[in-house]
Formats: C-alpha cells, structure tokens, sequence
C-alpha cells in the first residue's frame, strides 16, 4: 500500500512497536523512548500482562475501542526488524497497519513528529525493520530526545538516561507528547496527528 493510498483511507493500526534495548541496564535510557511510551498506554489504557515471545514481549490493550497489539523487541536495538518481522507475521499484521515508535536524536527535546514512510534518518533500529519488512511504508512516531551538547559521542548519550532534573522533565514531556500523539493517530488520524504534533514549536506545546 503506498503512502497516498494510506492517507487517502481511514487509518487501521492493530500493531504497535516500541523501539529499545532489553535489560536494566538500558531500562532509563534515551535510546528506550519507544519501550517507555508503550508502557505508559499499557498502564493507561490497562493493557493484558506483557507475554514473553521468542524476540519480544508482546501485549493487549484497548484503546477507546480500538483492539491494538504491542511489542517490545527483546533482539536489542540494531536487531529489531528480526523481533518485528516475526511479530507482524504471526498476528498477521501488515506494515500499513503498524505504527512504530522510536527516539530521534534530530528533533528537540519536548517535541514529537508524526511520519510516513522515508529513510531511517540514521536510526539502526528503523534501518533494521525497514530491511527485514523489505519496505519504508509504514507509520511512525519520532520521540525528540535533542543532540549531545557536551561531548560528540552519540552513542553513549543514547544510551544513557538524563543528566540533571530539568533533562529528566524535558524528556518524560517527550514520552507524554508521544503518547498523545498515538492516541491522536489510533483515535483520529495520522494526518491529523502530523498537523497536530509536526508544526508546533516548544513554547506552543509548553502552553497547551
């Protein structure tokens, strides 16, 4: 199904992935955006308990009607297509109807973006799903965690968790942006969440 396809109809996601690293050590880390938006809809919308799958653990939610599937892969960042694939086609879930979330370190703390489609941008997480499902085609939701400022190493600053109390406050803004914008996708629509979520600057959303 091409992009124009998907925006011409009415959306239909029954799957939603969030991007991360297993384990303890990783659990706080910028990097664990997509793991730690989904915990929070499972907590809201008092989802099933989490079920260990071979890649992944995987539950149930019901989001105001709509039945929606969740994962969290288990295969570590650079793997994840392996846990998504697998995923999508045992509860035969197409990459249309799939929503993935996932930090960005090219958008600024306190802001979400809504996309369809297109390049990794640099993310191994989405490079890995986009190779394993053979297409770009699906939907997703890039969680601002910002850019390091004090050193180059960008690995280390997404696999770390905030530095100070203001950082902390930003980023958990971030997760509460990314929740409200799946809601709005799986609620309304992924046109009106880009409308909603792509054009606003910080102080806007601040204010709301």
């Amino acid at each position: 199904m091409s992009g124009t396809n998907l925006a011409e109809s009415s959306d239909c996601i029954r799957g939603i992935v969030g991007l991360g690293n297993p384990g303890s050590r990783y659990a706080r880390s910028r990097h664990n955006a997509g793991f730690l938006v989904l915990d929070r809809l499972h907590e809201k919308y008092s989802g099933s308990g989490w079920s260990r799958k071979p890649k992944g653990w995987v539950t149930r939610l019901n989001l105001q009607g709509n039945s929606l599937i969740l994962l969290k892969p288990t295969t570590f960042m650079n793997l994840s297509g392996e846990a998504v694939s697998d995923f999508m086609r045992f509860y035969k879930i197409h990459p249309a109807e799939t929503l993935v979330v996932h930090d960005d370190l090219d958008i600024d703390l306190r802001q979400v973006r809504v996309k369809f489609g297109g390049s990794h941008g640099g993310h191994k997480g989405v490079q890995s799903v986009i190779e394993s499902l053979n297409t770009d085609e699906f939907l997703r939701i890039r969680i601002g965690i910002g850019r390091p400022t004090y050193n180059d190493n960008t690995v280390d600053f997404v696999l770390s968790s905030p530095e100070n109390v203001d950082e902390e406050a930003d980023f958990l803004q971030s997760l509460d942006l990314a929740v409200s914008a799946v809601e709005t996708v799986i609620l309304e629509n992924h046109r009106t969440a880009m409308e909603r979520f792509n054009r606003k600057n910080k102080q806007t959303l601040m204010n709301e």
